[in-house]
């Protein structure tokens, strides 16, 4: 009677454990340092012999902008007759909806394994999935409904999903060539119409004659570029625009046009460049782009002087001008013109993001946001983080919980394990 007890007692104490374990379903084991979103999808089993409803979860809100993504999900299943049980085709998919409509469906789990009594899966389903409008929710659904025996449930947890947006690859990697001899490291030269008389160091336009404004870029890809844009502005206005096809080549190609220093106001102005292509990534944004001071002088009025030596390269600085601050000159023909003594080597222009994120908000409504800020304010949102995620009430909490190491799922399962030798060991010695 005294060993009934014990076993009894001991039967309690697990299927107590056990019980605590089942509300471990909702547990999400992945680290919110290492995805951008983590959408936990919450209710009972998918099983595959039952209606379309037992085999779907409910649709979570996710709001996802149009991208690629990589998806990893977690797949999870437990029971006191799991281990006698043999459940060939436990695997699930997540689909993703827009206003009801599925516009992606992400490969399938591996099979949970059978014959133990806790199995879980987390894998990387996606590399790149492709949403081209978007999504604002997602579905878990079992990927063997109508295509197992009925009499077979095949059950399991959909967990939770973890996603990154992945940068499309660059199509193409054009750049301005900063080293051009005669653009004074910014990779635009200017110079009197007649002859190409290109201005060296600071440019000091006349008011009633016309310039050239020269361009040099490159294409440092492995590919020709068709079509690639040059946009010119003055002080952030339009100025002129081309498309210029480049062939692969290690040389320097060039873009020019007239400018008439009659249609410019007195004073300094800012001419700059930028290539692009639309609906295509450069591959280094970095070089993108160039800008280039000029002066306008009138009515007998003298331009400033440059300053050298206060540790800043400006505009109106280079090498050969001013090596205190803009460091020594290149001696390679770096643009193969035969020149070596102008390549200037210690000059770059363009800006990289660098983006902080705050932590998440409440799930309010199953939605919960941050805001993501560039350290650099730049000028662009190149590779902004996702500041909007879809949740589960209370659940994510949870989880949250989890990361910070308030609970943990193995412990759990460690305590089970000591309490099926506890019970063995009585009854062994009892």
């Amino acid at each position: 009677m005294k060993n009934k007890i014990i076993l009894a007692f001991g039967i309690l104490i697990l299927g107590v454990l056990l019980m605590g374990l089942g509300s471990a379903a909702d547990m999400c084991p992945l680290n919110l340092g290492d995805y951008d979103q983590i959408v936990n999808i919450g209710g009972g089993k998918l099983r595959s012999d039952l209606t379309i409803l037992d085999a779907k979860s409910s649709m979570v809100p996710l709001v996802l902008n149009p991208g690629d993504y990589s998806i990893t999900l977690v797949a999870r299943d437990e029971s006191l007759n799991r281990k006698d049980d043999s459940q060939p085709n436990e695997q699930y998919q997540i689909s993703f909806l827009k206003e009801g409509s599925q516009v992606a469906l992400t490969s399938s789990t591996s099979d949970l394994e059978d014959n133990v009594l806790f199995s879980e899966v987390i894998e990387v389903v996606e590399t790149r999935l492709s949403l081209p409008e978007g999504v604002d929710s997602i579905q878990a659904i079992h990927s063997e409904y109508n295509s197992v025996p009925t009499d077979s449930p095949n059950s399991l947890y959909a967990v939770c999903v973890g996603i990154n947006k992945v940068e499309k690859f660059c199509d193409y990697d054009a750049g301005v060539n900063y080293a051009y001899s005669f653009s004074n490291g910014t990779g635009i030269a200017i110079g009197h119409e007649t002859g190409s008389n290109w201005i060296e160091g600071y440019v000091n336009l006349s008011k009633n004659e016309t310039y050239d404004i020269k361009l040099s870029l490159k294409n440092f890809g492995a590919s020709a570029i068709s079509n690639l844009y040059i946009l010119f502005e003055i002080d952030g206005s339009y100025l002129n625009s081309f498309y210029k096809n480049l062939a692969v080549s290690s040389s320097a190609v060039y873009q020019k046009f007239e400018l008439n220093a009659s249609s410019l106001s007195c004073g300094s102005h800012i001419i700059s460049a930028e290539l692009s292509k639309e609906g295509q990534i450069d591959c280094n944004l970095e070089n993108n782009y160039a800008e280039r001071e000029i002066y306008v002088q009138c009515n007998g009025i003298e331009p400033p002087n440059p300053t050298c030596g206060d540790n800043v390269c400006g505009l109106e600085e280079s090498c050969l001008t001013c090596f205190e601050d803009c460091g020594f000159c290149d001696t390679e023909d770096d643009d193969n013109d035969g020149n070596t003594n102008h390549s200037f080597i210690s000059f770059s222009y363009g800006c990289s993001p660098e983006w902080q994120c705050s932590s998440w908000g409440d799930c309010i409504n199953r939605i919960q946001t941050r805001m993501c800020n560039d350290k650099n304010n730049c000028n662009y949102t190149y590779g902004k983080p996702l500041e909007t995620s879809g949740c589960v009430e209370g659940i994510t909490s949870l989880n949250s919980q989890i990361q910070d190491g308030g609970i943990s799922l193995w412990i759990l399962i460690g305590i089970i394990f000591l309490v099926i030798l506890l019970v063995i060991l009585i009854l062994v010695f009892l």
